[in-house]
């Protein structure tokens, strides 16, 4: 057992990046060190890996202390440079006098201001800037503008936003500010006057929220509301269905809540029935895994998605990637690549739970795969 497990160490070469990048984050998070000494940091580390790598008889554990440190700046760097970009959007919007963007989301909530909106940013309007985000951030409006719907395009003047609170105001912890900077939610808008929006367009010029939008509408219309929640919820990835509703509470009560959520099992399944479909007709391998790449792509840019659903998404495609090209994949180091991806472009992704679990039990489960495959080729 122990020889199989080092085999599977021996056979991820980017183990070590991996562990320096979840260094360098946890250590910015801690210290909060100035972005001119990471990037010293980071250059003299990249100097002494090309004077290594000229000797060519280097040894591996020399490799793997370079990787190691090299990503370990590179991820403290992304940490800093995250943290002072949400907080300069921050600023910008609580002093903005107008803002534009599409909505992301349209959910029907109980009280006076019963539509929640979650707004992705397109431009902000100040008295002295017009900026236009490259990263999607967004805002959560809360208003009685019962019109608006998925992929409309609005107008917000003179909003009144209420910045995200740093601390939960429950646990009175940090890990609320974790959370909202991990969604890029830059702060709430609750909209009591609704002349204060204006749609400017009925639909977005994205092509996958256009169908995103149409699919979610043709689906309440001609579902029964029970049945569309379910479909949303499972199949498409949407929260639809209200943590009080009497469907939540009897999931809850058999102890099957997490069946009503989607995640990577559902790709899997997803992809399963595809390629038992395509291994009836007589297709290239390489044809067949493009086509079943494309089917999932489209599948994940039509879906509300989520972090296990990423995880699985990305990793398929990178294995049908392999399969097309005739390249050898296996599933740990698929993984690796994807949560250095993940966490090297959103470095408040560590600090999630969803995260964390995710990560770690598709690390242990294909891990275990692994070994267990060796053993049995052993015998």
């Amino acid at each position: 057992m122990l020889k199989s497990l080092k085999n599977n160490y021996r056979s991820l070469p980017l183990l070590p990046a991996l562990a320096g990048t979840i260094a360098g984050i946890i250590w910015q998070h801690t210290t909060c060190a100035h972005w001119l000494f990471l990037l010293a940091g980071f250059c003299s580390v990249a100097i002494f890996a090309i004077k290594i790598l000229r000797q060519s008889n280097s040894d591996h554990l020399a490799y793997k202390l370079i990787t190691t440190t090299l990503f370990f700046f590179l991820a403290a760097a992304s940490k800093q440079l995250n943290t002072a970009r949400i907080t300069k959007m921050q600023t910008y919007v609580a002093n903005t006098n107008k803002i534009e963007g599409t909505i992301l989301e349209a959910t029907e909530t109980q009280g006076y201001l019963n539509k929640k909106l979650a707004l992705h940013i397109k431009c902000i309007t100040t008295k002295k800037n017009h900026i236009k985000p490259w990263r999607q951030y967004k805002l959560i409006i809360f208003c009685r503008c019962h019109w608006l719907e998925l992929g409309d395009t609005i107008k917000i003047i003179n909003p009144e936003i209420s910045p995200p609170p740093k601390q939960s105001p429950f646990t009175k912890s940090n890990s609320w500010n974790n959370y909202l900077s991990k969604e890029n939610i830059l702060g709430y808008v609750f909209c009591k006057n609704p002349r204060t929006i204006k749609r400017l367009w009925n639909k977005s010029k994205n092509i996958f929220l256009k169908i995103k939008s149409s699919l979610d509408t043709e689906m309440q219309k001609k579902l029964s509301p029970s049945t569309y929640n379910l479909f949303a919820s499972i199949f498409l990835g949407k929260k639809t269905i209200a943590v009080g509703s009497k469907l939540r509470e009897f999931f809850a009560y058999w102890g099957l809540s997490h069946y009503l959520a989607r995640s990577g099992l559902h790709v899997a399944l997803f992809t399963s029935i595809w390629i038992m479909l395509l291994s009836i007709a007589t297709l290239p391998i390489a044809l067949r895994y493009l086509i079943i790449a494309l089917l999932v792509f489209m599948y994940g840019a039509l879906s509300w998605t989520s972090i296990s659903f990423l995880r699985a998404h990305w990793v398929f495609l990178l294995f049908a990637l392999g399969k097309a090209t005739t390249h050898q994949t296996r599933t740990p180091h698929l993984l690796t690549i994807v949560a250095i991806t993940l966490l090297l472009y959103s470095p408040f992704q560590l600090f999630s739970l969803d995260f964390q679990l995710s990560f770690v039990l598709a690390f242990a489960l294909s891990t275990l795969g692994s070994t267990l495959l060796w053993h049995k080729k052993k015998k």
